[in-house]
């Protein structure tokens, strides 16, 4: 597993599908374990659980001399990123209020959180590799 320190990835898959089946397949995970929805043939999705840490998706579909390529950023969940701006904001004050200790519990948090949103676009992309029939062809 690739382990990533920032809250944005981006991937490209590819899937033997054609384009119709692949957005019909698409479409079938809505309700089911995605909630999201389709504009301009573009695909917001996040998933049903409401884990903060699963990250929301973007998802683009598009024509391939192979199949249907499928192009898929991972964002940071909204609340995840709220909540960590307000706890960066309390632990700093109170560092500059009784000590630079408590910096740690800073960083250890903010360790947590990539480790955390990691693991959850690990597993919201084997989730839509799964459901498409898809392979990675590109990471970042």
């Amino acid at each position: 597993m690739k382990l990533n320190l920032k809250l944005h990835e981006t991937a490209e898959l590819l899937t033997d599908l054609p384009l119709d089946e692949a957005e019909k397949r698409l479409r079938a995970t809505l309700g089911a374990q995605f909630l999201g929805k389709e504009e301009n043939g573009t695909w917001f999705l996040s998933h049903q659980d409401h884990n903060f840490f699963r990250p929301a998706l973007q998802v683009t579909l598009g024509l391939n001399t192979e199949g249907t390529t499928i192009r898929t950023d991972y964002r940071a969940d909204r609340t995840l990123l709220i909540f960590m701006c307000a706890w960066t904001i309390l632990v700093v004050a109170l560092a500059l209020w009784r000590g630079l200790l408590l910096l740690l519990t800073l960083i250890l948090f903010w360790g947590a959180v990539l480790v955390g949103f990691s693991v959850g676009v690990r597993s919201a992309g084997q989730d839509l590799m799964r459901q498409l029939e898809a392979y990675v062809i590109e990471e970042s």
